[in-house]
């Protein structure tokens, strides 16, 4: 074919069956383009849902696990005594046995004045009294 051949009905059909073809070509590829997409599109909605899904799950575990934080802070605040209650008990329980010490002192004085003194007295010459049968 030259330059000065004319146009002819072949080349023109020719000419038509390839851009034909390729665009058949190009339209079956945007055809599988726009598909893929349609089914990404899909992937990803359900992706989110499940996400969406999973959040919530996460946060009504983490709301449980506030409440029940807050239910055993307060079993604990009710249940066991804190340093400084522990101290005050120590201390009140440690002055009660100073005073049980301190009396103990008292009455070991007070057994020593009294052996003391018995000690110190002569024997009683009182006549003992006898019972009479009768």
């Amino acid at each position: 074919m030259t330059a000065a051949d004319p146009i002819t009905t072949g080349n023109v059909v020719f000419i038509i069956l390839v851009a034909g073809a390729l665009f058949g070509a190009w339209w079956r590829v945007e055809r599988a383009i726009t598909a893929a997409k349609a089914e990404m599109a899909g992937a990803v909605t359900a992706a989110k849902q499940e996400a969406s899904g999973q959040v919530n799950a996460a946060a009504a575990i983490a709301s449980l696990t506030q409440v029940q934080l807050a239910e055993h802070k307060l079993h604990v605040a009710e249940t066991y005594i804190t340093k400084q209650g522990m101290r005050e008990t120590r201390d009140e329980i440690m002055s009660g046995i100073k005073g049980l010490s301190e009396r103990q002192d008292l009455m070991n004085q007070r057994m020593d004045n009294i052996v003391g003194s018995m000690l110190e007295q002569p024997p009683s010459t009182k006549p003992r009294r006898s019972r009479s049968t009768g």
